[in-house]
């Protein structure tokens, strides 16, 4: 097993590798089983945002196809804004391997930014925010003059609106999904007001900036410039038609105080296959005034204009989590700058030592998939990576524990063992006395009728118990 320490500038620059073997996977490697990672060097630290993550594939998948979406609490659709639904349905038109269902929206030209549906994170607001989602979209209607689609919104406020210290993605297209082949492309849309002012956005479809008269996302070092070498990042590919394809999209904010550039927004999206891009890339900056609100809302769009004139949009595995970036992440590579398809795992318990994935969602995996790695992300940053992962098979690792009896020792009571390996316990008992073992786990002791010896166990192949014993030695007279 490996470490990864990621050094972040700009969401992901460099990496330093070095050995990690107290790091374990356990579980049955399918859809929907319960996974654990343990970590003997209680290394893992504790999660901040578990209690504020949110995934409601479940729901989705539950839900029947043609039927109005019926979301848990915190989340709500939007009314739709086509003829056929009154709101986002439940759709099986386009399955995404294991995700055999999604949310759709059905927007028309004019009334597109009503479409879909939202998360509310809390009263007050919050300071740091993860987002993922997989968006399919396919314009059955478009002329050949470009046209945008807004995707996505973060907002203080309960309205899909130009608001106050929101930030919105927008993809310019040439009546498909691909870039538009004149001077607009994908580009983040900024609104910075006060309660009295006109909404106003810091970077535009051409490059250029419009700045409000205070400094709130304007640090236009890392403002997203079509004519910089970043040209056809975001959804699609400049001169691809990318119609009818699934896109993952992540979302990192973190809110800075007041007026003081340390706050963070970056937005990625990735075709399976294909390498990350950054669409919003604002690692160090402003995204909110003093005395302004933190962000409340997320809102998953079907708004477009400009030349397409229906529209529908596919959402699936929808996963917010407030107040952390850690998180757990099935790959296709064990070089985290070299993945090419990823899938978000929900963790229901993250201790120093342990970390539970109740259902693990295999996404778009195929159910043998071999040569993945799982990535853990600690919220400073730090990646710890699993590689060598098939899915389908049997549990990566097996426990070997042993129970002690009186006057016995060991350096651990339990460990996870990979199939097929062994490992050792330093043993030892009180002077006088002499180690006996018995069990389920096999091997042998390095030394007979020794006070201190190594335990090695057999070849792991199930979970197993080992009885550790301490009677007096041969030949030495009792006493208590």
């Amino acid at each position: 097993m490996r470490i990864k320490i990621v050094v972040l500038l700009a969401f992901i620059i460099g990496s330093v590798h070095q050995a990690h073997a107290a790091l374990s996977l356990s579980g049955t490697l399918s859809h929907g089983q319960k996974w654990t990672i343990t970590d003997s060097a209680s290394g893992l630290s504790t999660h901040p945002g578990l209690s504020g993550i949110q995934q409601i594939q479940s729901n989705i998948q539950a839900g029947t196809p043609g039927t109005d979406v019926s979301l848990p609490a915190g989340w709500t659709s939007t009314p739709d804004s086509g003829t056929q639904y009154t709101k986002p349905h439940y759709s099986d038109e386009y399955p995404r391997g294991a995700s055999t269902q999604s949310i759709k929206a059905h927007a028309i030209v004019g009334y597109g930014v009503n479409s879909g549906f939202y998360y509310d994170m809390g009263v007050g607001g919050v300071y740091k925010l993860y987002a993922s989602i997989w968006v399919y979209a396919l314009p059955i209607s478009a002329s050949s003059s470009p046209s945008q689609w807004k995707f996505f919104i973060v907002s203080p406020e309960a309205s899909a609106d130009q608001k106050r210290n929101s930030f919105w993605g927008i993809h310019w297209m040439d009546g498909v999904l691909n870039m538009d082949p004149g001077s607009k492309n994908p580009y983040c849309m900024v609104y910075c007001c006060s309660a009295t002012s006109t909404p106003s956005y810091t970077c535009q479809s051409d490059g250029t900036t419009s700045q409000p008269p205070w400094a709130c996302f304007n640090n236009t070092t890392y403002l997203y410039n079509p004519a910089s070498n970043l040209k056809g990042v975001g959804i699609g590919g400049y001169g691809v038609d990318k119609r009818g394809r699934w896109y993952f999209i992540q979302i990192f904010a973190k809110a800075s105080e007041g007026g003081t550039a340390n706050g963070q927004v970056i937005v990625t999206s990735q075709e399976t296959g294909d390498s990350q891009r950054y669409f919003i890339n604002l690692p160090a900056t402003i995204t909110r005034t003093t005395g302004e609100e933190l962000w409340r809302y997320i809102y998953w769009l079907g708004y477009f204009g400009n030349g397409v004139t229906e529209m529908y949009v596919h959402y699936t595995d929808p996963y917010v989590q407030t107040g952390s970036y850690a998180r757990v992440e099935l790959a296709d590579s064990d070089v985290y700058a070299n993945i090419t398809h990823r899938e978000v795992q929900k963790p229901t318990l993250w201790q120093a030592d342990k970390i539970e994935i109740e259902a693990f969602n295999r996404g778009s995996f195929a159910e043998n998939a071999a040569g993945l790695t799982l990535w853990i992300t600690l919220d400073d940053g730090t990646q710890y990576s699993i590689p060598n992962i098939t899915l389908g098979s049997p549990p990566v690792s097996y426990e070997a524990r042993l129970i002690l009896g009186s006057k016995c020792d060991s350096d651990s009571v339990f460990k996870n063992i990979t199939s097929g390996s062994t490992d050792t316990f330093d043993l030892t008992a009180e002077s006088g006395r002499y180690i006996k073992i018995s069990g389920t786990c096999g091997g042998s002791l390095s030394a007979a009728f020794a006070t201190s010896a190594t335990y090695a166990t057999g070849t792991m192949s199930a979970n197993c118990t080992e009885t550790i014993e301490c009677p007096i030695m041969p030949g030495i007279p009792f006493s208590k």
